[in-house]
């Protein structure tokens, strides 16, 4: 069996024990013939804002959300208590910048304590765009200490690597980040697709993939490329782990699936025609 066959069985039997009794269409393995249920990015703003994707994540149903989980505070607890599902913690903060190796594997720690009740845990995002630094650095100063720390404490969570962003400049790092020894410090290997052109990245690991963030910012085509880009992106890369980007986002650029601020009865105001969509499945 190929390694990436034997992680593919591994995560489906870790989200069937992550979600116990839960309705057979969470478990929406590649080439089981059904739509695809995909998971959700969700940005813990804090507040009155968690309290309204809460109820939306209710409404919609979703299974599977990619959260931050904060440096030095709890951003994504909330949820964890409040919202059953299969969540990817991102181990990062907002505005993080260039982050201290020096301090990060006690961030790291700190965060890791907390996360239980997530299924899957990434070191950073998109570390050629929000922190400025490359892709031999990312692999020796972060992944790899972040790897070993989370092998001590949380042995059996699957490690997920940071995603470039989805630029030609990101696919290149994607490869640097391979030779600098990326595959040896991680279960999964992230992309970003925001294109439908998944087929560039086959070459550049022998790890599966996950698709951390993908959509498009107009909101027209939002219900296609759930329906029809995903299911696409998901068979090139031979996997069924995809995050929509995104619940809300601040500011918001066409992405958003609702409105930062409620309707009248203090309910989600949808703002694209996904949300129906989704709710309705």
């Amino acid at each position: 069996m190929k390694r990436r066959d034997f992680l593919k069985l591994a995560a489906a039997g870790a989200l069937g024990a992550a979600l116990p009794g839960c309705d057979n269409k969470w478990l929406n393995l590649v080439g089981d013939g059904e739509e695809k249920f995909w998971g959700l990015n969700v940005h813990p703003y804090g507040g009155s804002l968690d309290e309204l994707q809460l109820r939306a994540l209710r409404e919609l149903g979703i299974g599977r959300i990619r959260i931050t989980l904060g440096l030095g505070r709890d951003l994504a607890g909330i949820y964890l208590r409040s919202y059953p599902a299969e969540y990817l913690g991102l181990i990062s903060d907002f505005n993080l910048g260039r982050p201290s190796a020096a301090a990060w594997p006690s961030q790291v720690r700190e965060a890791v304590g907390r996360s239980g009740g997530v299924s899957y845990l990434q070191v950073l995002n998109e570390p050629d765009v929000f922190h400025g630094i490359g892709p031999e650095v990312y692999v020796n100063d972060f992944l790899r200490p972040a790897y070993e720390i989370i092998r001590e404490m949380r042995p059996d969570v699957p490690i997920v690597s940071a995603a470039p962003a989805n630029t030609s400049g990101g696919r290149i790092y994607f490869f640097q980040m391979t030779e600098a020894g990326a595959d040896r410090y991680c279960d999964f290997r992230a992309v970003h697709m925001y294109s439908s052109n998944p087929e560039i990245f086959l070459a550049g690991t022998e790890r599966p993939f996950i698709v951390t963030e993908t959509g498009t910012r107009n909101r027209a085509n939002h219900v296609s490329w759930w329906k029809d880009n995903m299911p696409n992106i998901s068979k090139t890369l031979d996997t069924d782990k995809l995050y929509f980007y995104v619940l809300l986002d601040r500011p918001d650029d066409g992405l958003s699936l609702i409105a930062g601020t409620p309707d009248g009865s203090g309910n989600p105001r949808p703002i694209s025609p996904l949300y129906d969509y989704i709710r309705n499945l």
